[in-house]
């Protein structure tokens, strides 16, 4: 009986560290869980840190067909009044977003390197819309550098301009 009460007694002490060390580990975690879900918590009721953006998607068809059908310049004009009027009803909402996002390649040719006096136009149509209405653009097109045409980003507020170019 009593190598019994030696042999469970033993067993409780060799435990009782893994099980100090389960149950600290266990209340640090539940306490950074709690920690975490307040800070959740406050960030959802804190509208200051959050960004309204206003996401345009005109469900235009095919650019290709459109250019087609159009021509280049009347495609392109097309296109940028299309998300232009869409942008302007964004900017009507309450709360205005602070930035507007069109889609990847939705300026179909290049942006800042026109290739015509009417490219050029139209560049400069997009940079008044921004400088105008006081809001920050961002859209995909193509910027023009030394090994040809790249897929990229442009970010236009009325007062920079910034481009990501997209390596693949």
């Amino acid at each position: 009986k009593a190598h019994w009460g030696k042999a469970l007694f033993g067993s409780l002490q060799a435990l009782s560290l893994p099980l100090t060390l389960g149950t600290g580990l266990s209340l640090v975690l539940a306490l950074h869980g709690g920690i975490r879900i307040k800070r959740i918590r406050e960030a959802i009721e804190n509208p200051a840190h959050i960004v309204n953006i206003g996401v345009i998607q005109a469900g235009l068809p095919n650019y290709r067909k459109l250019e087609d059908d159009l021509g280049s310049y009347d495609a392109l004009k097309t296109i940028l009044e299309a998300h232009f009027e869409l942008s302007d009803q964004a900017l009507r909402i309450d709360p205005a977003p602070q930035l507007i996002l069109w889609p990847e390649t939705v300026y179909p040719t290049t942006f800042g390197t026109p290739k015509s006096v009417a490219g050029a136009e139209l560049d400069q149509e997009i940079e008044e819309y921004v400088k105008t209405r006081e809001i920050p653009l961002l859209f995909g097109s193509y910027d023009a550098g030394k090994s040809g045409e790249m897929n990229s980003a442009y970010f236009l507020s009325p007062q920079d301009r910034q481009v990501y170019h997209k390596s693949v």
